[in-house]
């Protein structure tokens, strides 16, 4: 025997709203972080312009008076993270110090503006203005204290925003004192060639991806959006609506909404 109860009254409109929160909440987006080994690093110097250090195992950053100025180059390939669907909340270019400076000093984190080479770039090649071109706007300042071992950050998220939106070209960072006369101070970061692995440079970066990003409109394909690989469309078998009335039962094929059966067989009239 079963017992019945009344029901109540307001049960429905409850029930109305949590099919309509299920049906209109957004898409979650998933948080991925990667961490970067750089594709090119070096240093240039200006007493010696036209020396290449990119296979050394440090990197340097040098002030003073005169001819004397170091700068450290470092660039990533950002190819693995997908433009199209990402949305990157943080970037952070990690150096760490092998051999630190007699005082602290500030390091500005510079976007560079010319494509250049680990293995050719010098203090006067292949730039367009010696020792280098790049925004005169430092993306990001830190300061080196005086203790080696120590890892510096630069915030640079929104020059990695922009290289995957296309608003400016990859072509990685110059890190150049923030005050290149005065005494003599020079800081060596750790190389990619470094032979410890936890003093090479590295560009960690997090970011979202959402599915909804990915929206094609069309509604016989699933679309998602890969960590790595960007959106991604496969194809369902779900019910659709090509937009005709009186072609039979619409089912999604191939990426495509097509229908099967006859409406009208038996009695010539559309059913």
């Amino acid at each position: 025997m079963r017992c019945a109860h009344a029901e109540a009254p307001w049960s429905w409109w409850l029930r109305a709203a949590l099919v309509a929160c299920c049906l209109l909440a957004p898409s979650l987006a998933s948080a991925v972080t990667v961490t970067l080994s750089a594709t090119d690093d070096a240093w240039i110097d200006q007493a010696n312009t036209s020396t290449n250090h990119g296979s050394d195992t440090t990197l340097n950053v040098k002030n003073g008076t005169g001819a004397v100025k170091q700068r450290t180059l470092a660039k990533f390939d950002l190819s693995g993270i997908p433009a199209d669907c990402a949305t990157v909340t943080s970037a952070k270019l990690k150096l760490t110090i092998t051999t630190a400076p007699s005082s602290s000093r500030t390091h500005n984190a510079h976007r560079v503006t010319t494509s250049w080479s680990e293995g050719t770039v010098t203090w006067l090649s292949p730039w367009g203005t010696a020792g280098g071109d790049f925004n005169a706007t430092a993306t990001a300042s830190a300061s080196t204290g005086t203790t080696a071992g120590v890892t510096i950050e630069w915030t640079v998220t929104s020059d990695v925003t922009a290289f995957l939106g296309g608003s400016a070209t990859n072509y990685g960072w110059l890190i150049k004192d923030n005050s290149e006369g005065g005494t003599s101070n020079t800081t060596s970061y750790g190389s990619d060639e470094n032979g410890t692995s936890s003093n090479r440079p590295v560009l960690e970066v997090t970011y979202t991806t959402d599915d909804a990003a990915c929206d094609d409109s069309n509604p016989c394909t699933d679309d998602t959006c890969h960590a790595t690989l960007g959106c991604q469309y496969t194809n369902n078998s779900n019910s659709c609506d090509d937009g005709l009335f009186c072609n039979g039962t619409d089912t999604c094929s191939g990426g495509s909404c097509g229908h099967s059966g006859d409406p009208c067989a038996g009695n010539g009239e559309c059913n």
